[in-house]
């Protein structure tokens, strides 16, 4: 203990004989304070001074007339403006508003429009148009500004509404004044005209509710057979998808039989050159040799090894024709030629199914068009009618605006414009300008679907007629064959003769007689047969290449029909949908208009019997006593039926003192942060003082800290009490909570610096940037992110700002100490880091000084 207050003393006789040093020492205890005092000065009462926030306002309503008297409801906002001092209101047109904002001259911008005063009154002429103000706001400048500014033109608003609601409550309740000091004593008598005339009202609307039960009754059956156009559609859309398909498959079908059929004729055609060829040659050899074995020529053995080579060139053209013909006999087995004029016949069936679907949608769309054009012209007729009524009531009208009477029918003259209200929405609603032509519609769409039916149809018959023809080439292909077997019979029967000589020769007799002449006759028939089939097949392939191409061209183009009809689908789709969503509108419309006369029906019945039970002089009175209301008191009332009576608990005198405790506290860490940063931690020994242990050095040190300290934290509360002035309801308890605090953050900050050196100091400013975020001293902690609300607890800036707004703002029981208790919790776990925790930390914070030093930077 004798070493702590050793060094302690040798601290201070080394600052006492140091000038310099008790200057730094002194500027080390009065820079917090003045850190304190300026923040706090600066926000000391920002609100009030709001007038300097510069707000630009540009009027550009025209204003209106109302009854023959002109307003303008934006020269009556400006005017008000001008008188308030609030905000900095700056009047400049539209231009210069603008670019004030963006130029950051102007913070915000109001603008009232051209048509703000028109559409203000527009709720007493029936057509509601809602008024705006434009309002511009440069977000850039300030951050807090927006938030004034918003207030600024949340009060332009509300002026505004009461206004308005005030001036039209008073006008209400002066004319109901007036009609009450017309009521004279004959109460009767006026009674009696006012029922008159509004069960005549009555009667009429009663005439047009069961009007319009006919008109709507009308649209239900419309909307019926709409809807069952619409049903066929689906089925429709299906067909196409199906014929679209076949007609793929048909073209893949007709292509692979159009590449066989062709490379069948071709090589037919080369069997058959051979075959001609063949034949002159092998048929002349053959001729000649039989001529010369009918003479007896000599040479036997010669002439036999020539009769077999021929037969065996014979047999080889033979066989080349018989698998020409039995090659057509396989494509004729795979039906090829039968699988495509199937294929044609189901596109046929599936084309008559579509036709057949578009001719009932004509038919339904014809039938629509009917009964759409039958409505529509009774509506019309309904509209006039409507209309009649109309200007029936406005010569009623007006003739009982004409009497002299005064107000005595003023009541009468409300319930007939009513009823005159809503019999003109019935007749404009029901004008041939505002009914749309949905019969001319579904006419055109019969048309269309016609149309689309006929060529369908020349569809239909074009398939049918490729159809013939495909069928047609399956017995061009088997008369081929047949042309081939025929010829082969042909050689066959040339062999024979062959034979028939060769085995005379082989038998040593003499050949036939008229072999020789049997060899040409058949020879001659080979070649016509030949000379018959080739004519056959080049006369076959252009007519089959043509037929083909035809197929094409009718596949195209009934596929492009089907891709028109599947295009129109969609459209048809649309317009139905137009006319499924105009029947209902005008459904609902109809429907709202025999609302609005059933209530209008059950508001003026309600009245007919209240006037019917007006018949004791007491109820006339005390009706007329109602009447007179005074007309300021009640639009005042309207303006603004609500009042709010605030009560502030633990009242601040101003944001200045609101924001003391934070800035104080703020300071008292910062002056722990200057202390450390000015004093050394470290404890030098000499002759006097030496063999001292680390506690010895901890506290002795911390001495001249705490002195120092409590100096910030006593010289920051004097100054905020009697240098600004801030609130406080108790001194010494906010001197003790300033000191508490000074004392526990240079505990700790002290702690931290000989704990972990300079490391140490940035943790300290690490736990002041943290805190003042965390610490809920400027915004509520609830509107901080997650994080700072879970750290809040922890922080000693939170025990002590609490802690001093207790004595700021008014104490609540024990909440004072109950926070100074929780700060004073800090100052164990200090001196647990500081004495205890410490020392195994001095040799890694020695290595790292030494490391630090040798950079001779830092």
């Amino acid at each position: 203990m004798k070493n702590i207050i050793r060094i302690f003393r040798r601290d201070l006789h080394r600052l006492g004989t140091n000038a310099l040093a008790l200057v730094i020492i002194a500027g080390v205890t009065l820079l917090p304070a003045l850190y304190a005092w300026f923040n706090i000065a600066a926000n000391w009462d920002p609100y009030s001074n709001t007038g300097g926030i510069k707000v630009a306002v540009a009027n550009e309503d025209a204003g209106t007339k109302l009854e023959g008297i002109t307003t303008n409801l934006g020269n009556e906002i400006v005017t008000n403006l001008k008188g308030n001092d609030q905000i900095g209101w700056q009047f400049v047109d539209r231009y210069d508003a603008l670019q004030g904002v963006q130029a950051g001259d102007y913070y915000a911008a109001i603008i009232i429009p051209q048509d703000f005063s028109e559409n203000m009154v527009s709720v007493l002429k029936g057509d509601i148009h809602r008024p705006t103000i434009e309002y511009y706001i440069n977000e850039k400048k300030n951050a807090i500004a927006p938030k004034i500014t918003d207030k600024g033109v949340s009060a332009v608003q509300q002026e505004v509404n009461e206004s308005f609601l005030e001036e039209v409550t008073q006008a209400l309740v002066a004319g109901l004044n007036a009609f009450s000091d017309d009521w004279d004593g004959d109460g009767s008598s006026l009674g009696d005209r006012v029922l008159d005339r509004l069960r005549e009202g009555d009667r009429s609307l009663g005439k047009i509710s069961d009007a319009l039960d006919i008109f709507q009754s009308l649209t239900s059956s419309a909307d019926h057979l709409n809807q069952g156009i619409q049903a066929l559609l689906p089925a429709g859309d299906s067909t196409i998808d199906q014929g679209q398909a076949a007609i793929g498959s048909l073209d893949d079908l007709l292509t692979a039989t159009h590449t066989a059929a062709k490379e069948m004729v071709d090589s037919i055609d080369v069997i058959l050159d051979n075959t001609m060829e063949t034949v002159d040659l092998a048929g002349a050899d053959a001729v000649d040799l039989l001529q010369r074995l009918e003479n007896l020529e000599p040479d036997i053995e010669g002439t036999q090894a020539d009769l077999r080579t021929l037969g065996s060139q014979l047999t080889t053209l033979q066989s080349d024709l018989n698998d020409a013909a039995k090659r057509l006999d396989e494509l004729e087995d795979q039906d090829a030629v039968g699988t495509l004029a199937d294929g044609l016949r189901q596109l046929e069936r599936m084309l008559d199914s579509v036709q057949s679907a578009v001719n009932k949608a004509a038919q339904q769309a014809g039938d629509v068009s009917g009964q759409l054009t039958s409505i529509r012209s009774q509506l019309i007729a309904a509209g006039q009618k409507a209309q009649q009524i109309y200007e029936d009531l406005g010569d009623k009208i007006q003739a009982l605006q004409d009497d002299d009477s005064g107000y005595s029918n003023q009541l009468t003259i409300l319930a007939l414009q009513q009823a005159q209200r809503t019999v003109g929405v019935v007749s404009n609603a029901l004008s041939s300008e505002n009914l749309p032509n949905f019969g001319q519609t579904a006419a055109e769409m019969q048309k269309q679907l016609q149309n689309i039916a006929s060529r369908i149809g020349d569809g239909s018959t074009a398939i049918a007629n490729l159809r013939d023809l495909v069928e047609s080439m399956d017995g061009d292909f088997a008369s081929f064959a047949s042309s081939l077997r025929h010829m082969s019979d042909l050689l066959d029967t040339a062999k024979s003769l062959l034979n028939r000589a060769d085995h005379a020769l082989e038998q040593g007799k003499d050949v036939p007689k008229g072999l020789a002449d049997q060899m040409s006759a058949l020879i001659t028939q080979i070649d016509t047969s030949v000379a018959t089939a080739r004519a056959a097949g080049k006369a076959a392939e252009p007519a089959m290449d043509a037929a083909v191409d035809q197929a094409y061209k009718t596949l195209d183009s009934v596929s492009g029909l089907l891709t028109q009809f599947a295009g129109l689908l969609p459209q048809t789709q649309t317009v139905l949908d137009h006319m499924n969503s105009a029947l209902a509108s005008t459904a609902q419309a109809l429907r709202s208009t025999k609302d609005l006369v059933e209530a209008a029906r059950k508001d003026l019945q309600d009245i007919i019997g209240d006037l019917e039970d007006l018949t004791a002089s007491e109820r006339i009175q005390e009706l007329k006593d109602l009447l007179k209301s005074d007309a300021s008191t009640v639009s005042e009332f309207m303006a603004s039926p609500v009042q709010v009576e605030t009560n502030s608990l633990y009242a601040v005198s101003n944001y200045g003192s609101a924001m003391a405790p934070f800035y104080s506290v703020l300071a008292c860490w910062v002056g722990g942060i200057v202390l450390v940063a000015i004093l050394k931690v470290a404890v030098d020994e000499d002759e006097e003082i030496y063999g001292l242990k680390p506690y010895e050095c901890y506290l002795g040190r911390y001495l001249l800290f705490l002195m120092l300290a409590v100096a910030q934290g006593v010289i920051i509360c004097l100054g905020d009490l009697f240098f600004l002035g801030v609130q406080c309801t108790n001194i010494p308890l906010f001197l003790l909570s300033g000191v508490v605090s000074s004392l526990v953050f240079s505990l700790l900050i002290y702690t931290l610096t000989v704990s972990f050196g300079d490391v140490g100091k940035a943790m300290a400013v690490i736990l002041l940037v943290i805190q003042i975020a965390g610490s809920g001293g400027t915004f509520p902690i609830e509107v901080t992110p997650a994080f700072f609300q879970k750290v809040n607890p922890i922080l000693p800036f939170t025990h002590a700002i609490n802690a001093m707004r207790e004595i700021v703002a008014g104490q609540y029981g024990v909440d004072y100490w109950l926070d100074l208790l929780k700060l004073l919790v800090f100052i164990p776990l200090a001196l647990l880091l500081g004495l205890v925790l410490r020392k195994p930390l001095i040799r890694m914070n020695e290595f790292f000084e030494e490391r630090l030093n040798s950079t001779k930077l830092m």
